[in-house]
């Protein structure tokens, strides 16, 4: 909620925004084969930051492309 109404008080700050709220795992970590294969961070370390939040989003978390 910080988050958002920081965005919407500093409209002109801001291009475009995703907010995310964690799931909650309870029986074991989201992300499946692709978080034990740590693609996410391979992007990251390989200075690939878009390529890195669309493999958590689409992979991790299950946002539909």
């Amino acid at each position: 909620m910080v988050a958002l109404e920081s965005a919407l008080a500093a409209r002109s700050a801001f291009r475009a925004m995703v907010l995310y709220e964690p799931p909650v795992a309870v029986d074991e970590p989201l992300g499946g084969e692709a978080l034990r294969r740590a693609r996410a961070r391979a992007a990251l370390d390989a200075d690939d930051p878009d390529r890195a939040i669309i493999i958590h989003m689409r992979e991790i978390v299950g946002v539909p492309g």
